[in-house]
């Protein structure tokens, strides 16, 4: 899952599918009916369903940023009955109450990554911040030309601006 995250923005399916929606469609859609083929449904989704379970998931992928491999190891647990065992049917409530478990677990994986990483760079200790030198320079800068600024108006509106 950890590889999933790392996934480039622009691999992501919201950002594939602005490409080539057609395409993108295409691959989830036939990953979909292989799944719901290899789980023996006594009452399979119908293509048409197939075919609006695939827009919907297209649409909600931006919410979290899913790739194509995000939906292929929600599948692969699904068949693997990681989500609960299913004999009779599949419908889009259905799908999207197990998709968001994956999504969920996801998420928590995501949060997890981000704490270890504050707690390596917590362990590091304090780093003196770049910025604060760059800030006093700024500001000394900033005060010469107040200075200059401040000095040229008096010598502009005491009568000794040079034209004399």
């Amino acid at each position: 899952m950890e590889m999933v995250l790392a996934i480039q923005r622009d691999n992501r399916i919201t950002e594939m599918a602005a490409v080539d929606n057609t395409q993108v469609a295409a691959m989830i859609a036939v990953s979909l009916t292989s799944c719901f083929e290899n789980m023996n449904l006594s009452r399979p989704m119908r293509p048409e369903q197939i075919i609006d379970l695939t827009d919907a998931i297209i649409e909600s992928a931006g919410e979290d940023q899913l790739a194509i491999e995000d939906l292929l190891l929600f599948l692969q647990g699904l068949l693997r009955g990681k989500y609960g065992k299913m004999y009779e049917s599949m419908d889009m409530p259905k799908f999207f109450e197990f998709f968001e478990q994956y999504r969920e677990q996801r998420h928590k994986v995501f949060l997890d990554i981000k704490y270890e990483q504050e707690v390596r760079h917590k362990a590091l200790g304090p780093s003196e911040r770049s910025s604060d030198e760059f800030e006093e320079k700024e500001q000394s800068m900033r005060d010469e030309l107040n200075r200059q600024f401040k000095a040229e108006m008096e010598r502009k509106y005491s009568g000794n601006d040079g034209n004399a």
